[in-house]
């Protein structure tokens, strides 16, 4: 296996991290534009992740932080390379980039009949708290 690295995103890598969205099963909504991602890092710099295996993006993380809580958006690691500690080392690092700001809980929306994503993110430690609910403005 290549060697991994994770580094922060680029406005740059933007067409390639949609493509992994989609890759892995992603859906790619209207506030994922390249506007609307623009603004997210200007908030959050140094939030967004990406993972790399041989100079490819093959793996995605997006971090916000409020003030209050931490949110995790758009873990999304290429099918070829799910199942080998990708998403938990974007996920962990996300994590100490956000308690370095201070930030004491991390939380994610997923769909909860998503069961092998709820699987995943049980293992790590994530536990469902409640039902989440949004709009799209």
């Amino acid at each position: 296996m290549d060697s991994i690295g994770i580094r922060q995103f680029s406005i740059d890598d933007y067409d390639r991290a949609v493509e992994i969205w989609q890759q892995a099963g992603l859906a790619v909504r209207p506030g994922d534009d390249k506007a609307s991602i623009i603004r997210t890092l200007e908030h959050n710099p140094g939030l967004f992740l990406v993972a790399c295996a041989g100079g490819e993006i093959i793996g995605t993380a997006i971090g916000t932080y409020d003030g209050r809580r931490g949110h995790l958006y758009h873990l999304a690691v290429l099918p070829a390379y799910q199942g080998r500690g990708i998403g938990r080392r974007l996920i962990d690092e996300i994590g100490q980039r956000l308690a370095a700001l201070g930030c004491p809980q991390l939380n994610l929306s997923v769909n909860l009949d998503n069961t092998a994503a709820v699987k995943f993110y049980e293992a790590i430690g994530f536990e469902t708290r409640g039902l989440q609910m949004g709009k799209t403005l």
